[in-house]
């Protein structure tokens, strides 16, 4: 049952995560390197995700990248290198923050959250067992707020993809 309740106000604290910031509507200017994940929103509607395989600048007649998650993107292979022209994207999206450091946070202050309700309430005349069924559902928690800092750690930030696309001409 307290598995439960910490679960729940784990999901709850997921929402307090700031929302997206008003400047982040701004496109920016800066050129991505090469490695960066980016997400390709094209003007058919289809949404790729990639990693850049030679640096990007907004202004930039084209973007080579290699379909993400792969194992290896080597610029020496072009079989595995993509190009988009600018003219086909909508959005182009860059990949911010740091997944594992927010798992480890997440799970770490779940682990925390246990570890202080096991002995906020732990009474030394009748001691609880620790069952399998116990241990399963720390696991879950931990695992569930790991995955949560994962997610509120790494965003998708708009890049500008070019000054003609962006004023519409």
């Amino acid at each position: 049952m307290r598995q439960l309740f910490i679960c729940e106000i784990l999901l709850a604290c997921a929402h307090l995560a700031p929302a997206k910031l008003v400047a982040q509507d701004l496109p920016t200017t800066r050129t991505i390197e090469a490695g960066t994940a980016v997400r390709l929103g094209l003007t058919t509607g289809i949404v790729e995700r990639g990693r850049l395989a030679a640096p990007f600048a907004p202004g930039a007649a084209g973007i080579i990248y290699c379909r993400f998650p792969s194992e290896a993107c080597p610029p020496t292979d072009t079989s595995l290198l993509l190009r988009r022209q600018v003219a086909e994207l909508s959005r182009l999206e860059v990949r911010t923050g740091n997944a594992l450091k927010g798992a480890l946070i997440g799970g770490g202050v779940v682990l925390a959250i246990i570890v202080a309700g096991q002995a906020a309430f732990h009474d030394s005349d009748a001691p609880a067992p620790l069952t399998t069924g116990r241990v399963y559902g720390m696991i879950a928690a931990v695992g569930l707020g790991a995955f949560v800092g994962s997610q509120v750690a790494s965003r998708w930030e708009q890049v500008a993809i070019s000054a003609s696309k962006a004023d519409g001409h």
